[in-house]
């Protein structure tokens, strides 16, 4: 379920059944010449989207704030001062659970986001909240690993 494309009765009935709320993390930036800024979220998204039809859950819309610092100089990144940044995704995260979600899963889409969304846990803790935040690792079983190696075109490097 798409959390914008929901209306109050049904968004209301999302939150009782599942109690659950993906937020998919990504950024705007270049990756390289062939593909657009934001495939880092769109890509997230998507994926959270995917699982989401599986395991029921309601996803964030596409978040596209996320720690992108060393890009600057591109055309097309967008970024936030760092401490705006944590601020507005604690924000973002108590707002989820105001809206009733118990379980918040933060699924990131840009590895530049990775100390960021482990940072955000830790943050967690600081506080009693009215949720549970989760974030899953990249650690999958060697079969899957397999079957992700079998479908890549290359197998050389990681960005765009």
């Amino acid at each position: 379920m798409q959390w914008e494309q929901l209306t109050a009765p049904e968004f209301s009935n999302a939150v009782r059944d599942t109690g659950v709320c993906i937020l998919p993390l990504g950024v705007l930036e270049r990756h390289s010449d062939h593909l657009p800024l934001g495939t880092d979220f769109l890509n997230a998204h998507r994926i959270a989207s995917l699982a989401a039809e599986r395991e029921a859950a309601v996803v964030f819309p596409p978040f596209y704030f996320g720690q992108i610092y060393e890009a600057r100089c591109f055309p097309g990144a967008l970024t936030i001062r760092p401490t705006l940044l944590v601020e507005l995704l604690q924000a973002v995260l108590d707002e989820i659970g105001r809206n009733g979600f118990r379980k918040v899963i933060l699924y990131n889409g840009h590895g530049g986001n990775n100390a960021l969304v482990r940072f955000l846990v830790q943050c967690a803790l600081w506080d009693e909240k009215p949720y549970t935040l989760y974030l899953p690792t990249a650690a999958v079983s060697k079969d899957r690993r397999e079957a992700y190696d079998a479908l890549r075109e290359t197998h050389c490097g990681g960005h765009a």
